[in-house]
Formats: C-alpha cells, structure tokens, sequence
C-alpha cells in the first residue's frame, strides 16, 4: 500500500494515493497486534506513527493545492514509513523480510519498485540535467561524484555494490523530484544553514541548502548509512585498499566495506564495541543484542563483525588500519590511531568535516605523510574520500607526494589555512578570489552546485555573484569558511582556525535508555551528515 500511494503521487494521482496511504496505516496497526510486544511493541508503535504521518501528509491541504513542496513532503513521509517497516520486517526476519525489499530494490523502476511513470529521471533525461542545468563540467563532476554511467562511470548493478545502487536510484529521482519541480533554488540567496546546531561536528550547520533539499537529502541519506554505510564505496577504492591489505577496520559498524571488500578478495578484520547482528535480533529485553549499536541501532550487519574497540586495532601485525567515518566529537579515532602500530592508515571520510576529531587530524598529520586521495561517490550533503597515509620515515621519497586533502581548485594551491571553502558545495576550495573566478573552476564549481542539487545556475550567469553570476561570492562568510576552521563558521578574516566545543554527539547520539523509536533517525542531530 505504501508503495501503490508512492506511485501514485509520482504519477500525481493524488485521490489513488490518499486512498493507498489510508489502506497501509490500517494495515499498520494490523501489523501492530502481531508482533511479540515484549521485544518489538515499541518499533510497531512507531511503524504506525509514522504511517499516520503520512496519510496526513498525502490528504494535505497543500498537496490539493498544487504547492509544489507538498508532493516532496508527501513522498518524504511515505518513505519514513516504508524504511521504518523495512527495519521492523528485518528484525521479525522470515516471511516478514521477504515481503519488505530493501532499499535499493525498492527505490527503482517496474512492479516491485517505488517509482511510478515518470518518477525518475531515464538516462536521457539525466545526460540533458548533465549537459544543460550542470553545464560543460557536469558529466565529469557526476561520473566524480556518482560513478553515473551516463556520465562515464562505470556505475553498479544488482547486489555487487547496493549502497551505490541506492545513491544513484536517488540522484535519479531528485532529477524530477528536486530540480524538475523547480525546488533547488537559482542563486545562493535562497540557501541557509541545516535547522540545527551539531556542536560534535566539524561542519556545524553547513553545507547550506534550500530547507526543501535539505528534507530530501535527510530522507535519502539518513537510512542509508544506518543500513549499509556512513560512506559509499567505488571500485577504485577497493583496488587502492587493495594493494594495502590486509586491513584492520576499527568502528567497522554493520561491516558494509568490509562485506564489499571481502567480496573481491580483500583480506579486513573488521571490528565494532556493538556489533550489529547477522541474524534476526530476538535479543532478551535489556540484553546488548537489544539494545543495538549505537549508530545503526539493529540493523543487520552484512558481515560478520567481531567485537573490539580502539585498542583492537594493534592486534594484528603488518595490517593497515582502514576507518570508514569515525564519529565525530569522540576520541575513537584518535584511540584507535595510537594503538596501532603499522606504518599504513586508510581513512575514509571529510576532511575537517563529519569524521574524527581536530585533535586526531593533527595528530595524523603529524605522525604520517599522505600518499593518495581517491574521490568516492557522495550524496548531497558530503565530500567523503578515501585517504591513504604513510607514518613518516616510511614514505617513498620518489613521490611527489600532496601536502592535505584540499588544493585550490584553482592554481592546486595546498595548505588548509590558506584555503577557503564554499559553503554549498563543501567540496570547492579556493585561496583567492582570482583563481574562484578561473573559467574552469567556474565550470566544476557551477556542476558541483547542481549536481548536489544545491544551486542550479542559467547557462548566461555561470560566474561569481560579486561578477554578475549566480555562483557563491567569494569574500563572504554567508559562502565561504577556513578551510581549516571547525565548528560554526564565522566571518571571515578574524584569524583564528578553530572554535572550541564540548557537548559530546556521534553519527547517532543516543541515551542508554533509549527505545529504538527514540534511537530512529528522525533529526540531523541523530546521524553524522
């Protein structure tokens, strides 16, 4: 029922969807007496909370009225109430699961999938985005930042890579859902900071974003790291990991990369201080299988993971460590860093951004040298990639290694003080305004924006805001920050780099008591961004 009332929102048969999402909430509440309520009585609750929602939702006054952000809110609803039914069916498991596909069978073409005629974008529709709204940079930053087919890319198929799978079935949808409702917005002007502060993060409240983007990336993003993984993996990832193995994975949650490594003979001992079960979770009440992992509450683990914390990762000799977005505003990392004893680090995650620690960067840095970085698919709201380091009197000195993970997309200027980072993209970094004016800096910087669904600029105002264009201006501290700055931003020019914070959070802050109603991802603040 949730997904005919889907189909027929994308198909904009509002009257056949109400009528669906009324039909899935009595079904709801059916479900809701069939459950063992000792053990799962609190996630049916909300399975059907959140179906009530959505019924609302579809039978809204602004939906009858053609508002254009009702539809989006409406297809936002229904799909907290199909990722909340997919996790309750996971842990009932059986007959249950088989009838809930996951995420990346469901958002998809045909019978079984979500998306009615017309509901996302064919690749024909996705090269003309490319070529016309993205301008001439576009298929180069999406086969960059989506491994699109369309675009080059060598894209991913079936279960070989399903998290990729999924981000690219829902890039494909904010196509027609997003842009061709006309709801990213044409200027910067129009984009503003997330509704809430996250004082553990590095990034505060950026990137910025229209509040209507800014619902739909929550919706799109949100369970898929609490199911697969807080980043996405590629295959030039895997052959770079590749030549590092074996691996020790630290924080290796529901052990996603690890599985996908594994996979194509990659040799990870992945650990976890919760890991996630295999199997369906029939844990005692209180018990730790209960309670769940922090980040990913009871989300099956795609592998087997063993239990270790930080300390674990010098227990295996020759290793590299590989983490994959350790928490941010929890010593982990940084934990994990000195316990280790090889000479390899493989980081996954932001730079200054969601992942770690201020305090664990600098210490990596000061203990190792980077090597290499390698782009990885990302939503949105991200810019994960793949680091590798050396500890120093290890590296290769024939190399011509880069100094950080940042250059000006400019003139390749590096050094993260010297740098400045828009704060739509998070991704574009320049050091003056010169080089933010660079034609070809323009060019990715404006495919960057669109292809984030951020800002989508007409073809005549490609350029800077402060040179008559329609692209974040360089100088302001609405768009741009240090580079190296953490925490809020704040105006430019006041010659300070960091800002202090203490309130302790993670990719999902919990309490010790908490349900696993109160552990779903329903805030920025419960999932690292």
């Amino acid at each position: 029922a949730v997904r005919g009332a889907r189909r027929a929102l994308c198909g904009r048969r509002a009257g056949e969807g109400a009528a669906l999402a009324g039909a899935a909430v009595a079904a709801a509440r059916h479900l809701q007496g069939t459950v063992p309520q000792a053990l799962l009585g609190d996630e049916a609750q909300e399975v059907v909370r959140l179906h009530e929602t959505a019924h609302r939702e579809v039978l809204s006054q602004r939906l009858r009225q053609g508002q254009r952000e009702a539809v989006l809110d409406a297809l936002v609803a229904l799909d907290a109430a199909y990722h909340r039914l997919h996790y309750l069916a996971t842990l009932l498991g059986g007959d249950a699961e088989k009838a809930v596909p996951p995420p990346h069978r469901y958002f998809a073409d045909g019978a079984a999938g979500a998306w009615g005629p017309g509901g996302a974008a064919s690749s024909d529709a996705v090269r003309r985005f490319l070529d016309q709204e993205a301008g001439p940079a576009g298929r180069e930053v999406a086969r960059r930042l989506l491994d699109l087919p369309e675009a080059g890319g060598r894209g991913a198929a079936g279960d070989d890579n399903p998290l990729l799978v999924l981000l690219q079935a829902r890039w494909r949808e904010a196509v027609v859902q997003l842009a061709g409702a006309g709801l990213v917005p044409a200027s910067p002007e129009a984009c503003c900071e997330g509704p809430e502060p996250n004082p553990s993060t590095m990034k505060g409240r950026d990137p910025l974003a229209a509040p209507a983007v800014q619902r739909w990336r929550d919706a799109t993003r949100v369970w898929a790291c609490h199911l697969y993984a807080y980043a996405v993996p590629n295959e030039a990832a895997v052959e770079v990991l590749r030549r590092y193995s074996p691996l020790v994975e630290i924080g290796a949650g529901t052990g996603y990369w690890a599985w996908l490594l594994g996979k194509r003979q990659v040799q990870v001992f992945a650990y976890d201080a919760d890991p996630p079960p295999t199997s369906p979770c029939h844990g005692a009440a209180g018990s730790a299988q209960e309670r769940g992992n922090e980040y990913h509450g009871r989300c099956r683990a795609w592998t087997a993971v063993s239990r270790g914390g930080p300390e674990t990762a010098g227990l295996h000799q020759g290793a590299s460590l590989l983490m994959c977005y350790p928490p941010p505003g929890v010593p982990m990392a940084l934990e994990a860093l000195r316990s280790f004893r090889g000479d390899v680090v493989c980081l996954v995650g932001e730079s200054h951004g969601d992942t770690g620690t201020a305090a664990f960067e600098r210490e990596l840095a000061a203990a190792f040298g980077l090597q290499e970085v390698v782009p990885l698919p990302n939503w949105g709201d991200t810019s994960a990639a793949l680091t590798v380091w050396r500890r120093r009197g290890a590296e290769k000195p024939t190399r011509d290694l880069p100094v950080s993970p940042l250059a000006c997309w400019g003139c390749g200027k590096q050094g993260d003080a010297l740098l400045w980072r828009c704060r739509l993209s998070w991704e574009a970094v320049f050091c003056s305004a010169r080089c933010a004016a660079e034609p070809k800096a323009v060019e990715q910087h404006r495919a960057s924006l669109a292809v984030r669904m951020a800002v989508v600029c007409p073809q005549v105002r490609a350029g800077p805001c402060d040179k008559g264009g329609a692209l974040p201006r360089f100088g302001s501290a609405e768009h741009y920050r240090r580079a190296d700055e953490v925490g809020p931003s704040r105006p430019a020019g006041n010659g300070t780099s960091e800002v202090s914070w203490s309130r302790p959070a993670s990719k999902g802050a919990r309490s010790e008591a908490r349900t696993d109603s109160e552990w779903g991802p329903s805030s920025r603040r419960k999932v690292k961004r």
